[in-house]
This record gives C-alpha cells, structure tokens and sequence, in this order.
C-alpha cells in the first residue's frame, strides 16, 4: 500500500565560523503515540529514536499541506515523498 511522508533531504551543515560540518541526515515528520498525532516532531529518516512513529498520509495533496505549514513555521523545505508500507 503506497502512503505519502513530509520529507527533507540531507543539506550542509556548517559551524558558526563558516566551516563545512558536512551533510546532516535525511529527515522526516514523526509523531510519539504516547502524546498523540497532533504533536508532530522533525526527526530523522529513517525514524531511530524510540518512541516515535513516521507520520503517514492516504494522499499527496495531504502531505503537501502538512510539509507546507511546516516549511512556513520552520523555514525548512520538507516535501511530500511516496513510500510503500
């Protein structure tokens, strides 16, 4: 069954000198079952922390609007990537 995730690729990290730290991970939008889904958390992908659950949607459009109200409060670029469950 194909579900749709809010990812966000890989991107550069660097110090507060400007030096290079390297590529971060890939990340991801999770939740923690215990809170609840309405608590989301950016964690990374494929989901290692214990505790925590990928956020999945039935559709695009779905994922798109969740990755979107999060690129706004965040300022990242997260965005909707198809994955078979």
């Amino acid at each position: 069954m194909k579900k749709f995730i809010c990812y966000s690729p890989g991107k550069e990290q660097f110090d507060s000198a400007g030096k290079s730290l390297g590529i971060g991970n890939d990340r991801a939008i999770c939740y923690a079952p215990a809170v609840g889904q309405r608590r989301l958390y950016r964690s990374s992908y494929p989901v290692r922390q214990k505790g925590l659950k990928l956020k999945t949607f039935k559709t695009e459009s779905i994922a798109q609007s969740h990755c979107d109200d999060t690129n706004q409060a965040h300022n990242d670029d997260f965005r909707p990537l198809e994955i078979e469950i």
